[in-house]
């Protein structure tokens, strides 16, 4: 498929709100980001937020509770009012929007049960925006017994390919990083060390360097913490390697995982994977997300009439 405009939504507790971010992409290669935003939680909204995950990580697999379901109502209202915030910033035609990726607020997250559970009613993101929403992107990858995680690193790989086809991309939100191999698949290494200890997580890194299979020129980091200016001279001295952030680049740092949003969207659009063995630990690249339409043509909404009827 050729390039639409996308909007991707990620929503992040640790992060305090979601972030909004329009890019220009085919899904595959050609990625153009846009616009950022960013909708703080109230106050009150996160501590409700944060009971929500409290009760879903007691749980043996997802079932209504009053308290998620709460909290479930306040935040789809909080996605819907960050897309018609953008939309009306941006002063772009609801129209020329092809689809909407979103995450949802992580729940809990269970391969080793074949669930992983993420908050917002995607239907009514859908009806309410009148754009069609992609969501659940994990849920194809675990049921082939991945993990359902990292679901990103095709976005990352577009970010490498965008900028320095040599470069590794650190991820610094997730402390993960991600190399592309010579056919082009990328594969995911996660650091063992916490991103808020400096000296062990640039060791830990280093680590991670010498044992993988790909060998990068320099580090792309994105993320928030790429604009510790400290941080990344630990993990240059560490790892040997140029580390740039993604900021000094063009790129906004913040944008990036709900850009990967809107990216992952246009590929489920496009039939392509998501999931790699490489990744998520996938038998074979997955692809991931449901569709949910939004906005109808004139047959499709005789077909539901006459359904109705």
């Amino acid at each position: 498929m050729g390039s639409v405009l996308a909007i991707g939504l990620m929503a992040d507790l640790q992060r305090g709100g979601i972030d909004a971010a329009l890019i220009e992409t085919d899904g595959n290669r050609q990625v153009t980001p846009l616009a950022h935003m960013f909708t703080p939680f109230a106050e009150g909204a996160k501590a409700l937020f944060a009971q929500a995950v409290e009760i879903a990580c007691d749980m043996e697999h997802p079932q209504p509770h009053p308290v998620i379901a709460e909290a479930e109502a306040i935040i789809t209202s909080i996605h819907i009012g960050a897309v018609e915030a953008l939309l009306r910033r941006e002063v772009v035609e609801r129209a020329s929007v092809e689809v909407i990726g979103y995450h949802g607020l992580m729940l809990a997250h269970r391969p080793e049960r074949y669930w992983s559970w993420q908050m917002c009613d995607g239907h009514r993101l859908a009806e309410l925006c009148e754009i069609d929403t992609v969501g659940d992107f994990r849920a194809d990858d675990i049921k082939v017994g991945g993990r359902g995680d990292p679901i990103n690193t095709s976005y990352h790989r577009a970010l490498i390919a965008a900028l320095d086809r040599t470069a590794g991309y650190l991820d610094l939100q997730e402390a993960r990083l991600t190399l592309i191999g010579a056919g082009g698949a990328p594969s995911s290494y996660p650091t063992p060390a916490s991103v808020h200890a400096p000296s062990e997580f640039a060791d830990s890194l280093a680590h991670v360097l010498n044992t993988a299979d790909q060998s990068p020129a320099t580090l792309l980091a994105g993320g928030a913490l790429s604009q510790d200016q400290d941080l990344i001279e630990h993990l240059a001295a560490a790892t040997g390697l140029p580390v740039t952030p993604l900021d000094t680049l063009g790129w906004n740092a913040e944008a990036v995982e709900a850009e990967a949003m809107a990216y992952l969207a246009v590929r489920r659009l496009a039939i392509l994977p998501i999931g790699f063995p490489g990744t998520t630990g996938a038998p074979y690249p997955v692809g991931g997300g449901m569709i949910i339409k939004g906005r109808f043509t004139e047959e499709e909404m005789l077909a539901q009439l006459k359904v109705k009827k």
